[in-house]
C-alpha cells in the first residue's frame, strides 16, 4: 500500500444524525449496508461511484463519526483514505482510515488443501484478522508505527440472512503522520549520502520497528521506501502490516499451513531477494525483512544505483563518512541473510546501528 497526499477532495452529503433511537439505529444500519456495498464494488465494481458512495455516508464505528475526503490508494486487501474525525467537543481532525476488503470470518478456517478459490478466501480472510490485531498490538503511543486511534471489525447488519451474516470488515482509524515517504525524499536528493545524521536516524529507527515485530513473532513481509514515513521531527515510521505473516502460524482447528512456493509470496521485487519463493531463509521469514532492511539501506546511500550492484557511487560512500561506511557494511550482511546463516540479522545490526549511534553522539560532543 502506498500513502500519499490527497488529490481529489469529494464532497460530503451526509444528512442529520436522527434523534430518534430507533432511527438511529435504522441509520446505521443502512449506512453498514452502503458501506459494505461500496467496499465490494471497490474490488469487482464502479469504484468512482463506491468512492461518491462512501463520501456521502462516511464511516461510523463506535459512534464515532468519519467522514471520507480522499482516497489514498488500494492493495489486495484493503483501501486508505484520508477522513476527518468530527470531534465530541466540536471541530475536526484528520486521521487516516483503512478498510478491509469485505471477507466471510468463517474462511479463515478453510483448509489449504482446498480449491484455488478456497485457499484466496482463506488466506484474505486470515490477512484481514492478522492486520487487525497487529495495528492493535503494536500501533501504540511511542512506537516506530502508525498510532493507532481506533478500529473494529464491522459485521453485516442484515445478520438473520445466513448468506450475509458471517460478512465482516475490518476498519482501522491511523494518526495522520505529516511528512514525507522515504522513497520522495531520496528521489528529491538522489541519495542521502549528504545527510548521515538521516540516514543514522532512520537505519536506527527502521531495525528498531522490524526487530520489535520480530519479537512479537511477526514478519513484515513488505518493508520498501514507500513504506517508511518521515515525520517532521525526521523520526521515521514503518507503515502497513497488510502483507505480515506469522513466523509460526497459530494452528486453528482444521486448518494446514503450507510453506510459501515460488510465484505465491506477494511483496516489492526491488526489496525481495530472488530466492523468496524456493528458500526456506527467506519466503515469509525474518531474514525476508532483514534483506529488505539492507536493500533499503543501500538505497538511501547509493539512490537508484543500489539495483545495479558496486559502482562509483558505492566506492565513494566507502572511502567517505565513517558512519555511512559502517552502515554499508551492516547493510550488505543484511542483504546477505537470506543465503548465508552466518551474516547478521535484525537483532545484531539494530546492536550494531545503537553503539554506532552512540559513538557518533560522542565523537559530536
Amino acid at each position: 500500500m502506498v500513502y500519499r497526499e490527497p488529490t481529489q477532495p469529494t464532497p460530503r452529503q451526509r444528512q442529520e444524525t436522527p434523534v430518534d433511537p430507533e432511527q438511529r439505529l435504522e441509520r446505521l444500519k443502512k449506512d453498514r449496508r452502503d458501506l459494505f456495498l461500496a467496499m465490494e464494488n471497490f474490488w469487482d465494481g464502479d469504484k468512482d461511484a463506491a468512492f461518491e458512495s462512501l463520501g456521502e455516508t462516511g464511516v461510523t464505528i463506535k459512534g464515532q463519526h468519519y467522514d471520507l475526503v480522499d482516497f489514498l490508494g488500494k492493495g489486495e486487501y484493503g483501501a486508505v483514505f484520508l477522513a476527518e474525525h468530527e470531534l465530541p467537543a466540536g471541530g475536526t481532525e484528520a486521521v487516516v482510515i483503512k478498510i478491509s476488503r469485505p471477507f466471510d470470518r468463517r474462511d479463515q478456517f478453510l483448509s489449504e488443501d482446498g480449491t484455488s478459490e478456497d485457499r484466496a478466501k482463506a488466506s484474505r480472510a486470515r490477512q484481514q484478522v492478522r492486520e487487525f490485531a497487529l495495528q492493535h498490538t503494536l500501533g501504540q503511543d511511542g512506537s516506530p508505527f502508525a498510532k493507532l486511534l481506533d478500529g473494529q471489525l464491522i459485521p453485516h447488519p442484515d445478520d438473520t440472512d445466513r448468506k450475509v451474516a458471517d460478512r465482516r470488515i475490518a476498519v482501522l482509524v491511523l494518526e495522520k503522520i505529516d511528512g514525507t515517504n522515504l522513497a520522495d525524499l531520496i528521489e528529491e536528493t538522489g541519495d542521502l549520502s549528504q545527510h548521515p545524521d538521516i540516514v543514522m536516524q532512520v537505519a536506527l529507527e527502521l531495525t528498531r520497528a522490524v526487530d520489535i515485530m520480530h519479537k512479537a513473532g511477526v514478519v513484515h513481509s513488505d518493508v520498501h521506501t514507500h513504506q517508511i514515513i518521515i515525520d517532521d521531527d525526521f523520526r521515521a515510521r514503518l507503515l502497513d502490516f497488510g502483507l505480515s505473516q506469522y513466523i509460526e502460524p497459530p494452528q486453528a482447528k482444521g486448518v494446514k499451513y503450507k510453506k510459501p512456493v515460488e510465484g505465491m509470496v506477494a511483496g516489492s521485487p526491488e526489496f525481495m531477494p530472488e530466492s523468496v519463493g524456493d528458500n526456506s531463509r527467506s519466503g515469509n521469514s525474518p531474514a525476508r525483512d532483514a534483506y529488505a532492511v539492507g536493500r533499503l539501506l543501500q538505497h538511501m546511500l547509493y539512490g537508484e544505483a543500489f539495483k545495479s550492484g558496486i559502482d562509483m557511487n558505492a566506492k565513494r560512500v566507502r572511502t567517505g563518512n565513517k558512519v555511512l561506511r559502517e552502515i554499508d557494511t551492516i547493510a550488505t550482511s543484511l542483504v546477505r541473510s537470506t543465503e548465508d546463516p552466518k551474516a547478521i540479522n535484525i537483532e545484531q545490526a539494530l546492536e550494531k546501528l545503537t553503539a554506532l549511534s552512540d559513538s557518533a553522539q560522542e565523537v559530536a560532543a
